[in-house]
């Protein structure tokens, strides 16, 4: 089963790059954002699935993320 959601997810990432390659988003800043998307993602379910706890630092780091994807899309 979790395989299986790996490889839904990692299809969802392809669709997604297709549809804003069509869509003529600015594709540099698509592929930061999702670079950005991941990282939380990973740090999250670390902490949902295996119980590990973020740092300050890494919980800073998330902030810093989010806040750029945020700007990035302005």
């Amino acid at each position: 089963p979790l395989m299986l959601a790996i490889v839904t997810l990692y299809f969802l990432q392809i669709v997604l790059f297709v549809y804003a390659f069509i869509h003529n988003w600015k594709l540099g800043i698509a592929g930061n954002i999702q670079v950005a998307v991941y990282s939380v993602t990973v740090v999250l379910l670390g902490f949902v699935i295996f119980g590990e706890t973020p740092s300050l630092i890494q919980g800073i780091g998330i902030g810093l993320a989010v806040i750029a994807i945020i700007l990035m899309n302005l």
